[in-house]
């Protein structure tokens, strides 16, 4: 009797501890996350009539300014009705065109140098008398100084301003059919034919800030690199052949600090950068691909990724978390000197390879028989031909300004492979029937409308990769049932929606710069959710694996309870088997 009740009351203790204590243990935490938010992202993306997960709208303001210079003249087109009319009707169209995702903003302004203190006779003079490269830095003074002073928005990206100037000294310079894009967030012309000419320019210059916020929907540009908020920039310096007592070296770091840190400041603004550089020798590469023609050596295009893809291991040995892009200075064999890709319509001495970076050929030998065919043709006496020797030596060391021309390639290809489109490849410099003038264009620094257009397409990008990697998230929870959420996990999801909301919240007021800020947070948040690590592991541990770890910690209670169990029921039916036969 006494080894029963010890039974029951063991079977007792395992029923209301043990057991609800294994059950918990191998029950899977799932911390608790905004899904329902989430799954709004889902059903617009599983939706056949909007697949667009961005559904804010730009709202860029544009301002007409006209600017009288002539002091007998007192015309003022602002107060004209049917000017205005004929704008809005123009701004009209372009927001219907646009399916509503841009919405102008117009305001007219009036300046005139005899009545309005706002600008004296020397800003006046200057307009007058000046080119206009650098009528571009005076209109950008007057927008700072004088406009802008009402309103402390103006001058960031979304505020845009087409400046009409009036004078007769502009007619008698031949000044029409002009329009004229500068450096900053501003374009002007001349006033020649009065409405017409207005409501013409007022075309381009919309049709321009539209081609800012939709660069990627007109620019055919093939996808190089992924973009990322983190890159790390690997220069190399790839030697094929050099003498052991002479081998080439450069000086990088006075290239870093005159080519790419101007431009790489800039760009801060967008993304985290790292600089590196290293210098390889003897390569391996397949240098079977390089063949003669015309005793020179040339490259086919189709080949250009196959030349150092063998060596391509080599260029990086040790794990990086940012976007790495390689650019490799190629020094070839003297053998294969000098270099060049074989196309029909340029020689050319750099190239781009996709996913990987870019490459630029030197040709040091080249470079040596210009420099002795230079000094040659001088003529040197004794002490000249010392100087060229030292001249020569330090050919070994790259110093500046020998890469010159290599380095600016790299900065061009820094553009291309980030996406940075060049105002000159807007449509609007090669339609026949408009006369747009660029009067900017410098490798080293980008021009504000460049950067806006570079902020507008990176935003929309971190947007809807944000929500989609969320949507991505979601989908693995809802899948892997045995999936730990852990809290952290759920954290990184509530920041990536409280930026996604952020960043649509500041789009409304036209604050593009806290948007884009927000906007990238909302991308490294929702990507540290999605490449969580335990993720992973949890897509290889199911249900059954659980029971194989458990069970080694209850099985032997539970084997001792079923032999307890059994026994007893044993001892029970023999005694009633004896009371029977009593």
């Amino acid at each position: 009797m006494r080894k029963r009740l010890i039974a029951i009351i063991l079977i007792c203790i395992s029923a209301i501890l043990v057991f609800p204590i294994a059950w918990k243990m191998m029950e899977i935490y799932r911390a608790s996350f905004p899904n329902s938010e989430i799954k709004k992202f889902k059903e617009i993306l599983n939706s056949t009539s909007n697949s667009n997960l961005n559904q804010f709208i730009w709202n860029p303001k544009i301002r007409l300014i006209f600017l009288n210079l002539e002091k007998n003249n007192n015309w003022n087109p602002t107060t004209n009705e049917a000017l205005k009319t004929e704008v809005m009707n123009i701004i009209d169209q372009k927001h219907l065109k646009n399916e509503s995702k841009i919405k102008y903003e117009l305001s007219f302004h009036y300046l005139d140098s005899k009545t309005d203190s706002k600008l004296d006779s020397k800003i006046t003079e200057e307009l007058l008398n000046n080119k206009d490269e650098n009528i571009d830095d005076i209109l950008n003074d007057i927008t700072k100084n004088y406009i802008d002073s009402e309103n402390n928005n103006s001058s960031f990206p979304g505020v845009y301003t087409l400046y009409i100037l009036n004078s007769k000294s502009f007619n008698s310079n031949s000044k029409t059919d002009f329009f004229a894009i500068g450096k900053y967030r501003h374009c002007w012309f001349y006033l020649t034919k009065d409405i017409p000419q207005i409501i013409s320019n007022t075309k381009i210059f919309i049709q321009m800030i539209e081609l800012i916020f939709a660069t990627d929907k007109f620019m055919d540009i093939p996808n190089y690199i992924k973009k990322s908020t983190n890159y790390h920039l690997l220069f190399t310096l790839l030697v094929q052949n050099t003498e052991k007592e002479q081998q080439i070296k450069w000086d990088f770091a006075q290239y870093k600090r005159l080519y790419f840190e101007p431009i790489l400041d800039v760009l801060s603004n967008f993304a985290d950068f790292s600089i590196e550089s290293q210098i390889k020798y003897y390569p391996k590469i397949a240098s079977n691909l390089i063949y003669k023609k015309n005793e020179k050596s040339l490259i086919h295009p189709n080949h250009l990724s196959q030349l150092f893809k063998p060596g391509e291991w080599t260029l990086e040995t040790f794990e990086k978390n940012e976007t790495i892009i390689s650019f490799l200075l190629y020094i070839p064999d003297k053998g294969d000197q000098p270099l060049s890709i074989d196309t029909k319509e340029k020689v050319d001495t750099s190239y781009i390879i996709p996913g990987f970076g870019g490459v630029v050929f030197y040709n040091s030998e080249n470079e040596l028989n210009e420099l002795n065919q230079k000094n040659e043709e001088n003529q040197l006496n004794q002490e000249n031909q010392l100087n060229q020797e030292n001249q020569l030596n330090q050919l070994n060391l790259l110093q500046y300004p020998l890469l010159h021309n290599q380095m600016n390639l790299f900065i061009q290809q820094i553009r291309i492979l980030l996406g940075l489109v060049s105002l000159e490849n807007f449509p609007l410099f090669h339609s026949s029937n408009q006369q747009a003038f660029l009067f900017y264009k410098d490798d080293l620094t980008f021009s504000q409308l460049e950067l806006d257009s570079f902020l507008y397409s990176r935003l929309e990008y971190n947007m809807v990769t944000a929500k989609e990697s969320l949507v991505s998230f979601s989908n693995v929870v809802d899948e892997v049932k045995n999936m730990i959420v852990s809290d952290e996990m759920t954290s990184f999801v509530k920041n990536s929606l409280e930026s996604i909301f952020q960043c649509e919240n500041q789009i409304k007021f036209g604050n593009y710069f806290q948007a884009y800020n927000h906007s990238k947070n909302a991308l490294r948040q929702s990507e540290k959710a999605l490449f969580y690590p335990s993720i992973l592991s949890s897509l290889y541990f199911s249900n059954e694996n659980q029971w194989a770890i458990y069970a080694s910690y209850f099985l032997p209670v539970v084997f001792m309870l079923f032999r307890i169990v059994r026994s007893q029921y044993k001892i029970y039916h023999q005694k009633k088997n004896s009371n029977q036969s009593n």
